[in-house]
């Protein structure tokens, strides 16, 4: 069976596709031959593309020098340690996501949350949703054409969406079904570190926005991961919100992932526990992964 893996990454400006790609590819390959070495022959045959929107969205370039050291530390062992689990667990990340959660049922408190990151996330995700100049347009444009091309050189497609890109992922999921009147014939939508699960982002989602309660169809299962100290995926849980679009048999199975999930991603800065290299190698991603690469076999 031919597959494929689209993958749609987060906010910021991105390094240039070909090198991200390559990381993103290492890292997803790490975390699946982790989980089960024997599906290294179908991993080879997978096709991994890159929905790489960014550059359309900031206009530049990010460079990855910084970055390759501790990415190539990841890839030799992508295990949190205990350090790692206490960070993520300190009280100053509890306390941020308290006051990002109240700020996300009171929206004039999120103003007042002091991470720089979270306040970056919001600002981003907001100018998606105004869709200045046709931006929003274009970007969903550009990811529906890789959605297309993966499904009809492939028999299984699947979705990997970080942080923003599980938003833009969505909507050009939903603009396949309900603009383009396409079939969309996803195997598996895998959103990692997602802002889904937050009222303010659900209530700007096409087929939300304007009351008509339609979702996005032809998704056979959804699989939603969050790490603790993940301060972008809030919520963890999309599987309580989105029970209509179940209902409605535009997924088969929606199920959420986030008990004692740690990401292990460190640089010079600290633990990033939102940082799509650690959810990539990560085993929870990689044992979904494994399930869908084994699937029909």
């Amino acid at each position: 069976m031919a597959r494929s893996i689209v993958f749609v990454p987060g906010k910021s400006p991105k390094p240039p596709p070909a090198l991200h790609r390559e990381y993103l590819w290492r890292a997803l390959r790490r975390g699946v031959l982790r989980h089960d070495p024997a599906l290294t022959d179908a991993l080879d045959a997978c096709s991994f593309r890159l929905a790489a929107w960014n550059f359309l969205y900031y206009g530049q370039y990010e460079p990855i020098d910084a970055d390759i050291p501790w990415i190539e530390r990841l890839l030799d062992d992508g295990e949190a340690t205990a350090a790692d689990i206490r960070e993520a667990r300190h009280w100053s990340k509890w306390l941020t996501r308290l006051l990002y959660s109240i700020g996300d049922h009171a929206h004039w408190l999120i103003g007042a949350i002091p991470d720089p990151r979270i306040k970056a996330m919001i600002q981003d995700t907001l100018r998606y949703f105004e869709n200045t100049g046709g931006v929003a347009d274009r970007i969903r444009g550009q990811v529906k054409a890789e959605i297309e091309q993966a499904r009809g050189e492939n028999d299984s497609v699947c979705i990997v969406s970080h942080s923003m890109g599980a938003v833009i992922a969505y909507e050009s999921l939903w603009s396949l079904t309900h603009d383009d009147h396409r079939p969309v014939d996803v195997d598996l939508l895998l959103t990692l570190g997602s802002p889904l699960g937050m009222k303010y982002v659900q209530k700007q989602l096409l087929g939300l926005r304007d009351g008509s309660g339609r979702y996005p169809s032809g998704i056979g299962e959804w699989v939603n991961i969050s790490a603790v100290g993940d301060l972008v995926s809030v919520d963890e849980r999309v599987e309580n919100d989105f029970a209509p679009m179940a209902a409605q048999k535009g997924v088969g199975r929606i199920r959420d992932i986030h008990h004692d999930v740690y990401t292990a991603f460190r640089n010079a800065q600290g633990l990033n526990p939102h940082r799509s290299y650690g959810y990539l190698v990560h085993p929870e991603v990689g044992a979904v992964m494994a399930d869908w690469l084994r699937g029909g076999e």
